[in-house]
């Protein structure tokens, strides 16, 4: 069955010559040519066919630390997650530089703005463990989470935090 309300999930014939959505398996994704933002975007479509998966990542993140709690004490979080939901696609199309544009990039200095230690005061350590809480959430609820889809998922989503830290020009 195709999930027509993500606009990620890309359908695939699997060996048994079904028609799938959302992914590879770990074989062909482990094995294939598929770049390193392409896996990633296959395995978020998965991850966003749970409705649980956004509520699980701020679980975890905002149970990891005081100081990031208090950064979300007074924030809307429906309206969070659905910047969150944004802000990896961003982040994604940002990393695959096939992709990646000029409005792209205008969406990366936005999110470069908002996040500034003046503004939010977003201390760089909060990335890291922005991430791990991020890759942690993906290989819970991925169903076909390998080791190499969580280094993609770092590698992508490195691309625009280096950049969100000043890292990167």
């Amino acid at each position: 069955m195709t999930n027509t309300n993500n606009p990620l999930a890309a359908p695939y014939i699997d060996a048994g010559n079904n028609m799938k959505t959302g992914g590879l398996s770990d074989a062909v994704v482990a094995t294939s040519s598929l770049p390193q933002a392409a896996v990633v975007q296959q395995s978020l479509a998965r991850c966003l066919e749970s409705p649980t998966f956004l509520d699980a990542f701020y679980e975890r993140f905002l149970g990891s630390h005081q100081a990031i709690r208090q950064k979300f004490a007074h924030t809307d979080m429906a309206r969070q997650k659905q910047l969150l939901k944004r802000a990896l696609l961003v982040a994604l199309m940002y990393a695959d530089t096939a992709v990646s544009n000029t409005l792209i990039t205008e969406r990366v200095n936005l999110l470069k703005d908002s996040h500034n230690t003046a503004k939010l005061r977003i201390e760089p350590w909060m990335y890291d463990t922005w991430l791990d809480s991020l890759v942690r959430t993906v290989a819970d609820t991925d169903t076909l989470y390998s080791p190499y889809i969580g280094e993609c998922w770092r590698k992508c989503m490195s691309v625009t935090i280096e950049y969100l830290r000043g890292e990167q020009h």
